[in-house]
């Protein structure tokens, strides 16, 4: 799959999430506690389990470019260009399975 495709699909996955983070926030139960069976919870809770599947660089990586909002370039001092975009390809390839399988 090519690169800009993975990275349509993520910045969708992000988008629904902080959707969904947003939504837990401010919908708590009387008790305080999150509603576990809410479609908000487990869609979080399925990216937060796809997120803790990745290796660390992949985690900085789909972390730094599409739930922080890192600085431009904050690649650039541990990575080329071009093997930057391969492992973000990489990174996203394995974000996005990982999520699909879980979800």
């Amino acid at each position: 799959m090519k690169l800009a495709k993975l990275e349509e699909e993520i910045k969708h996955i992000a988008n629904i999430y902080f959707i969904s983070l947003r939504h837990i926030c401010s919908n708590k139960l009387s008790s305080g506690e999150d509603d576990v069976y809410s479609p908000f919870y487990r869609y979080y809770s399925d990216v937060e389990e796809a997120f803790k599947r990745l290796s660390i660089e992949h985690k900085t990586i789909i972390n730094n470019e599409y739930f922080y909002d890192a600085y431009k370039g904050w690649w650039g001092k541990f990575y080329t260009e071009a093997k930057f975009k391969k492992v973000k390809k990489n990174a996203i390839k394995e974000f996005v399975e990982n999520f699909y399988e879980i979800h």
